[in-house]
């Protein structure tokens, strides 16, 4: 019985930790996300928090959240909306104070170019960089801007707490099966 509390403890202990840890892109209030357009609902907003963002127009477009305090992250990760299948292209920024239009003045922390089609995952990893504001400047080609279900933070940080769920049930059910063949 004592292993299973201290295995319940520990369990409880890396689960609040990592929620602690969770990306510092999600969850901010409704002010905090912005976008060159949007359209339909498909907000800077929803993408951040796990849903899309669609800028209505096609060409170089841009979304950004304001993570509300400094943070450091060394990778930014989505997923392309288009149609059709084109080469697109995307740049990170960092900065201290809002970037909207007056990115082309800032030099990225990430870029990539290439073939992408819809439902294409992508994750830019860079050195880490500290800043309250992080921006993707992106590119269709032939397709309308779109991205969906954005997320960033620190190669540092705890997994999410699924995966720690997921080894506690395990583990549990290990320990259980054992303590039965024992008894």
């Amino acid at each position: 019985m004592k292993n299973i509390l201290s295995l319940s403890a520990l369990l409880i202990s890396l689960f609040t930790s990592a929620i602690a840890n969770a990306t510092p892109v999600e969850g901010l209030s409704s002010a905090s996300y912005s976008q060159s357009g949007e359209w339909n609902g498909f907000s800077a907003e929803s993408a951040f928090n796990g849903g899309g963002w669609n800028s209505g127009n096609w060409g170089t477009q841009w979304v950004q959240v304001d993570m509300g305090s400094v943070q450091t992250i060394d990778w930014v990760s989505f997923v392309t909306g288009q149609l059709p299948n084109d080469v697109t292209w995307q740049n990170i920024y960092i900065s201290d104070s809002a970037i909207g239009d007056s990115w082309s003045s800032l030099t990225a922390v990430a870029s990539r170019s290439g073939f992408t089609v819809s439902g294409t995952f992508l994750q830019l990893d860079f050195a880490p960089t500290a800043g309250r504001f992080l921006e993707i400047v992106a590119n269709a080609g032939g397709s309308w801007t779109a991205l969906n279900d954005i997320k960033a933070g620190s190669s540092t940080s705890v997994p999410e707490p699924a995966a720690f769920a997921l080894l506690g049930i395990g583990l549990f059910g290990f320990v259980a099966a054992r303590r039965r063949k024992q008894a």
